[in-house]
């Protein structure tokens, strides 16, 4: 029997806004954060002015490492910070980003473009930025790519902003004679549009995939059982199923992948209004978390992510406690993390903070964030840190202050040699 309780409005956005955030892995886009704007077109995710100025700021940052020695990580961040704005739906800001997009990554983002658009309904803007990344397959492009699976990668995306367009067919064409890690790319998809009447078939798909023991193959199909529509998690015995394979799949993965997949789940739990389930599904990502050896700066931010999803499920007392208790371990064992990792935590933390409904508390974690990224007295690792702190605004749906603008632009110009 499904054990329901109401969640509030409010607590449901934020419970769908942590799944695009927390969303990892081999793909992790399945879904569009609904952020609503007071500016900006129907089409884009209304992003605040201050909010879109962070997503500016972090592009720019990446902008201004020199081509060389950085042009992979200048290109790598780019792309980033595009998608970035896809995840949270800015369509609009990812457009405008996708021009100073480099290689291989230019036609990706395009396809994924492409997608979002499909699923927004908007036809003629999916099919302009899906000609883009077909564009790139043409023989005269051939420079973009360096490696064969990164045509192949693109080549599964199409076919994934095709299927989005109700294009199957014209889909396949495009899957045909990919490597089997990329033709799999697909399946979150199917996965996210599937029916009640459909659910056995698509399980047995994922099924393929887990037989395979292929880590990446294994990756979607987890991705798959993450992206299933809360018309077939509203099921119990749907929910079931999909929890047991989820639990016994991720078994096998590293924890850190681990911990994550259980803490979405949890997400998904709630947003069908299942806390038991949650709350059962949380305790085994703490767990996990807690019996690995890790280090702190790849364990706190776990823990603190789960702490935050505990607070949405209800758990508001504990989750507040275990969040104090967070904070406390930071301090005693930040001597001992790696100067250039401490501003990841301070973000997981941040952005916990946030969700938990400390918003003073979280902005004063993003602005200690940006000081932690000037560790490295390097200007690279110091503009992917600030590119990193906006992004982390950005993803939870938050709208930055006036004293972060300041001090982000202010690092921004800042940077320099030495890259």
């Amino acid at each position: 029997m499904n054990t329901h309780t109401i969640i509030r409005p409010k607590v449901l956005a934020a419970i769908v806004v942590m799944g695009i955030a927390w969303c990892g892995g081999a793909c992790g886009n399945e879904s569009v954060a609904d952020v609503r704007s007071t500016k900006g077109t129907a089409e884009d995710a209304a992003l605040r002015p201050d909010t879109r100025r962070c997503l500016d700021l972090a592009f720019a940052a990446a902008s201004k490492m020199p081509t060389q020695p950085h042009g992979r990580n200048r290109a790598r961040l780019r792309a980033e910070i595009a998608e970035s704005a896809l995840d949270v739906g800015a369509l609009d800001a990812c457009a405008s980003y996708l021009a100073a997009v480099e290689g291989w990554r230019k036609p990706f983002v395009a396809a994924r473009l492409a997608e979002a658009w499909a699923t927004r309904g908007n036809a003629a803007q999916s099919a302009a930025a899906l000609s883009e990344a077909v564009s790139a397959l043409s023989p005269e492009s051939a420079a973009v790519f360096s490696q064969d699976w990164q045509r192949d990668r693109v080549r599964a995306q199409i076919a994934r902003a095709l299927i989005a367009s109700g294009k199957t067919d014209a889909a396949a064409s495009y899957l045909k004679d990919l490597v089997a890690s990329e033709a799999s790319r697909t399946l979150p998809l199917e996965a996210s549009r599937a029916s009640v009447a459909t659910f056995p078939a698509t399980m047995s798909a994922i099924d393929g995939c887990l037989a395979t023991n292929d880590f990446d193959r294994m990756q979607f199909a987890v991705e798959a059982l993450l992206a299933f529509p809360s018309t077939i998690l509203s099921d119990s015995a749907l929910f079931d199923a999909i929890e047991a394979k989820c639990v016994g799949t991720v078994a096998k993965f590293p924890t850190e992948f681990r911990a994550q997949a259980l803490t979405r789940l949890a997400g998904r739990a709630l947003e069908v209004a299942e806390p038991v389930r949650a709350r059962r599904l949380l305790d085994a990502a703490e767990a996990s978390v807690v019996a690995a050896t890790m280090l702190p700066e790849d364990g706190l931010p776990l823990r603190a992510r789960a702490v935050a999803m505990r607070y949405a499920s209800g758990e508001k007392e504990a989750a507040s406690t275990a969040f104090a208790a967070l904070e406390a371990e930071f301090v005693s064992r930040r001597g001992g993390i790696v100067d250039i990792r401490r501003a990841g935590v301070v973000r997981a933390f941040a952005e916990a903070a946030w969700r938990m409904d400390r918003k003073s508390k979280a902005a004063e974690l993003w602005l200690r964030a940006l000081d932690e990224g000037l560790a490295n007295p390097n200007s690279r690792p110091r503009a992917e840190d600030l590119a990193a702190t906006c992004r982390s605004i950005v993803a939870v749906g938050a709208v930055p202050d006036a004293a972060f603008l300041a001090k982000a632009d202010a690092l921004l110009q800042g940077l320099g040699d030495p890259w």
